[in-house]
């Protein structure tokens, strides 16, 4: 009891998500960056050749790694858009996301 008083009165302060982390390939990332790398590998491997998905669908990709907004997933999405790894239609309304 007293040592889960005692964590509860003084927690651990959160980890920065802006601290640099050094990578093996000597450029820096922030924590925050990190995970949206992860979460690229994520989709990437999950994604189909062929198979087109919504934002909801990458959205559940992702979940078991980490909570993430719908509005995340967009900026992740279009960043992937922008670098290639994914190809971006538009039906109906509807944005749908495809491997190159």
């Amino acid at each position: 009891a007293l040592l889960t008083s005692m964590q509860d009165e003084c927690p651990l302060p959160p980890e920065p998500e802006r601290a640099p982390i050094l990578m093996d390939d000597g450029t820096t990332m922030t924590v925050a960056q990190l995970k949206n790398e992860c979460m690229i590998d994520l989709i990437l491997d999950a994604m189909e050749p062929g198979v087109f998905y919504e934002r909801t669908d990458l959205l559940e990709i992702v979940s078991g790694f980490e909570k993430v907004s719908i509005y995340r997933i967009a900026a992740i999405s279009n960043l992937m858009v922008e670098r290639g790894y994914l190809q971006r239609v538009t039906e109906s309304g509807v944005v749908y996301f495809g491997l190159r």
